[in-house]
């Protein structure tokens, strides 16, 4: 166990001093293997990727996004937060011109509608799907990604409409979806 503090310190030192590139990068080659491990001690190193997600750019902003949605992947509470987070930072992950960022934010979004559902269904009195998020959210890709031309952000735009409206059926006639 000794490995694993030694590590949190590592990293801890990455993100303070800089250059929180490094810490972004090492997070998701963690995420990579062992997703898990992030989440523990309360997930902070998760919420330090979460704040660090709209204010690095570039290949940082979408190293950091696969980190996220490997460690939505594998943890159902992990996949709701994921999904809420995102839809928050959506406006600023559609900014960037990168499609890669693009596919990716939206195919994270569809993967995690199925086990949004499963828990809303589960847990009838407990939390439920932001019906209000997801309609703004899948209006604000409509928005931003209309015209693109990148057929990967094409098809991940076509698979969220799709799950979108599998899961939340009062969504399935909206104009975005």
């Amino acid at each position: 166990f000794f490995w694993k503090k030694r590590l949190r310190r590592r990293l801890k030192k990455l993100y303070d001093l800089g250059p929180q590139d490094a810490f972004v990068a090492a997070c998701e080659r963690i995420a990579r293997k062992n997703p898990r491990w992030l989440l523990e001690n309360d997930a902070s190193l998760v919420a330090q990727l979460d704040a660090l997600l709209p204010r690095v750019h570039g290949e940082p902003r979408f190293v950091a996004l696969t980190a996220l949605s490997h460690v939505a992947r594998c943890d159902a509470r992990a996949s709701v937060s994921f999904a809420e987070r995102t839809l928050r930072h959506l406006p600023a992950l559609l900014a960037a011109r990168d499609a890669q960022t693009h596919a990716l934010t939206l195919r994270s979004l569809t993967a995690t509608l199925p086990g949004l559902a499963a828990e809303a269904a589960r847990w009838p009195n407990g939390k439920k799907i932001d019906a209000s998020a997801w309609s703004e959210g899948v209006k604000r890709v409509e928005d931003a990604l209309w015209a693109s031309s990148d057929a990967s952000v094409k098809d991940a735009h076509a698979e969220l409409c799709v799950a979108v409206a599998a899961a939340v059926p009062s969504l399935a006639d909206h104009v975005s979806v």
